[in-house]
């Protein structure tokens, strides 16, 4: 009997889980497509050690090492960066819409493979997710994934539903309206976002008022991923920013407070669609007021699924450090969304 595939991820890192999942979803559509077993057994070699890092591949690739990974190779290499920095795979979404053009949504459900879609299709004619989860609910899909695997489908596909249900207010802090505008501006830039960026918004806080520092320095708790061992490191956040003292700027700043500008701020950017653990750790632990964790972002996701994406994260690190007590933005640039974390 066919069951879903449905990779039984090792790894604690929600990035680690989705490359392995496109990785091995390439491999099987290469086989759908009828080309080389050594072809698709290469994608699905690098999966299975994507998938039993003991590591965040994002770590990994900033230390310059995803090619000591075992099946990484020149092509699995570089869509593991374009996924990192841009939060997609291109030659994933065409292999996709070329092999399973009527069912390509259902790749969505991490434990759907490629095979397990077309059988869904050709037996059932089901070709999204909605009709996916009227079929589960009534038993019409346990003959070709089994018991186990239609309850996971019920629950992947309801998590999801909630996840569109959230209400993501925009945020009513005028300065944080104002930052998401001028992130939003840059957008578009493609070489050298994070220096332009974080330039901009230092001269914008300089002219509210705030004495912007770049780099600030911080020592600050972090956990290593291999083995959850705590230890203090050094590290710089991107922009920090505190009134300055200068009588005259100082009349601007007040001013400025009467429209909700905090006292201290600390900013990160980071260039995918989801902040970084480190980044997280930084701001949790600047002591300011108000931070703002800025991501480049992918218009291609849809608003909440980006927003939950960082929820997510962003409340594994508050749960396990339990010392925060600022207010936490999420800027997203492509999307122009501005949300409160901490809510």
């Amino acid at each position: 009997m066919a069951k879903a595939k449905g990779i039984d991820y090792r790894s604690e890192s929600t990035t680690n889980m989705e490359i392995a999942k496109i990785l091995y979803d390439i491999g099987e559509l290469l086989e759908l497509r009828g080309d080389s077993k050594f072809k698709s057994n290469a994608y699905k070699k690098a999966s299975n050690s994507i998938e039993f890092l003991t590591e965040d591949v994002e770590a990994v690739y900033n230390q310059g090492h995803l090619r000591n990974i075992p099946g990484v190779g020149i092509a699995t290499e570089r869509m593991i960066i374009e996924y990192i920095q841009k939060g997609c795979v291109e030659y994933y979404e065409s292999l996709g819409s070329e092999i399973l053009p009527e069912s390509k949504e259902l790749l969505r459900i991490s434990c759907i493979s490629p095979k397990i879609n077309r059988l869904l299709y050709k037996n059932l004619k089901i070709s999204n997710i909605e009709d996916l989860l009227s079929a589960a609910k009534q038993h019409q899909i346990q003959a070709l994934i089994g018991y186990e695997g239609e309850a996971e489908i019920i629950r992947i596909i309801d998590e999801m539903c909630k996840e569109k249900s959230l209400d993501h207010s925009r945020l009513e802090n005028s300065l944080g309206r104002e930052l998401t505008q001028l992130c939003f501006l840059e957008r578009n830039r493609v070489e050298g976002l994070h220096f332009e960026l974080i330039s901009k918004l230092q001269k914008f806080l300089n002219k509210c008022g705030y004495n912007a520092t770049r780099e600030y320095p911080i020592s600050f708790k972090t956990v290593r991923r291999r083995d959850l061992k705590e230890y203090i490191r050094r590290g710089y956040i991107d922009l920090y920013a505190e009134p300055m003292t200068d009588s005259d700027l100082s009349d601007i700043f007040q001013k400025k407070m009467h429209n909700n500008y905090p006292a201290k701020i600390a900013i990160e950017f980071d260039s995918g669609i989801r902040l970084k653990y480190k980044s997280i750790e930084k701001l949790i632990q600047s002591e300011v007021e108000t931070c703002f964790g800025i991501v480049k972002g992918n218009n291609q996701y849809a608003d909440n699924e980006l927003i939950m994406l960082n929820k997510e994260r962003f409340q594994e690190v508050w749960g396990r450090l339990n010392l925060f007590n600022s207010n936490f933005y999420l800027v997203i640039i492509e999307n122009g969304i501005c949300y409160d974390l901490t809510c």
